[in-house]
């Protein structure tokens, strides 16, 4: 069985994969999220797409890491999609709960996103 992590814990295994800032980009169909996420990574500020997109069995950026517990599949997949230290995404609502729930089960003192993820925007 898993033993639950503090979120200390979790942002030190984050800071150790080169998460250093993160932010998420919220939209909704046919806003021209795209097209900014483009940009921004142009800019070097992330590489924005759906990295949370359901269904997550069939989430290409989760296979790669089945083996590992919940909280190491996240800090895995962050720390393979960082961009000079920099984790950005492209989320709804729906998205939002991949990372929310395991992260929720499995953090003892969790209090969302923008409290775990490293200085989160």
């Amino acid at each position: 069985m898993n033993r639950r992590r503090t979120l200390l814990e979790f942002q030190a295994a984050l800071f150790d994969a080169g998460v250093a800032r993160t932010y998420s980009i919220v939209f909704s169909m046919r806003i021209g999220s795209n097209w900014l996420c483009e940009m921004l990574a142009q800019l070097g500020l992330g590489r924005p797409p759906e990295y949370f997109q359901y269904p997550y069995e069939k989430n290409v950026h989760f296979q790669a890491t089945e083996e590992i517990d919940e909280i190491g599949q996240i800090v895995s997949l962050l720390g393979r999609i960082s961009v000079s230290g920099i984790i950005a995404s492209k989320t709804t609502h729906d998205h939002r709960a991949r990372p929310e729930e395991p992260l929720r089960r499995n953090i003892r003192d969790y209090n969302g996103i923008e409290s775990a993820f490293p200085k989160h925007k």
